[in-house]
């Protein structure tokens, strides 16, 4: 069923297919897969509205890899942080944001 791959932001990496694309499971040894790079990003398939991040793992080259924010903050946050620093501009509030919002409180 595609309905679960909705809303995913794809990094442009190699041409990514979508049947690649492995369910993230809780038992899945993510460090034993080598992660390589989080190519994207997508509301978590869960009725929580958390995030989870697409990984791309050294040991499986054709395979991408669902991982919680939570996992990823344990397990990569340096994968983490190199996802966040390529795309700041896209996590950017427009106009008016919070950042804003709170100097011209002060």
């Amino acid at each position: 069923s595609n309905d679960n791959r909705t809303n995913i932001i794809v990094d442009n990496t190699n041409d990514i297919h979508t049947n690649e694309i492995d369910i993230e499971n809780s038992t899945i040894d993510y460090l034993a897969l080598e992660p390589e790079r989080i190519v994207s990003i997508t509301r978590s398939r869960t009725s929580t509205q958390d995030l989870e991040f697409l990984l791309k793992c050294t040991r499986y080259p054709t395979k991408l890899f669902f991982i919680s924010n939570e996992k990823a903050k344990e397990l990569i946050p340096s994968l983490l942080i190199d996802f966040y620093e390529r795309h700041i501009n896209w996590f950017i509030d427009r106009p008016s944001s919070r950042l804003t919002a709170q100097r011209r409180k002060s």
